[in-house]
């Protein structure tokens, strides 16, 4: 089993709920079903009935869950998928633990300005730690500023944004 998502809160009276996905820009509208495990460590599935996508985080509703009280047992648990299920639909899918140890290079003339350290996800977007020559900058995940090359397999930067918004 894989984690998938926490389930922050219910959502709305029917028994949706809301949750913060793991992983960085993970489709959950592909997923039909999830589980988690119940008080007494039974694993459980649930059927997605819909998703919603809310900025950073996703509203489901599930066939089983059906009110807020409902929704309410569900606070705090952690939806998993199948691992099958999983390698299937992470094809594409960038894991943020996965960028540590990377270079990260300015795109438009290939110097190495350091490697990852570390990836933190406090919610708005993750933020990445680079080090280099014993000096750390954190910079927001966000594309205008840094992206990954799958194909190099290294993070490339916009220097001139990187600079502006290094901390």
């Amino acid at each position: 089993m894989i984690s998938l998502a926490k389930v922050l809160k219910p959502h709305g009276l029917d028994g949706a709920v809301k949750v913060s996905p793991i992983f960085y820009e993970f489709n959950f509208k592909k997923l039909k079903n999830v589980y988690f495990y119940d008080k007494s460590q039974r694993k459980s599935k649930l059927t997605i009935k819909y998703v919603k996508n809310l900025n950073n985080f996703y509203i489901l509703k599930f066939n089983e869950i059906n009110s807020p009280e409902e929704a309410e047992n569900l606070k705090n648990k952690e939806l998993l998928i199948e691992r099958e299920e999983y390698i299937d639909l992470l094809k594409n899918i960038l894991i943020l633990t996965d960028l540590i140890g990377l270079n990260v290079v300015d795109d438009s003339t290939g110097e190495i300005l350091g490697v990852v350290t570390e990836v933190e996800d406090y919610g708005a977007k993750p933020i990445i730690t680079l080090s280099n020559s014993g000096l750390s900058y954190m910079v927001p995940f966000v594309d205008e500023i840094i992206r990954f090359s799958k194909s190099e397999n290294v993070l490339k930067v916009n220097k001139k944004r990187f600079d502006e918004v290094k901390i």
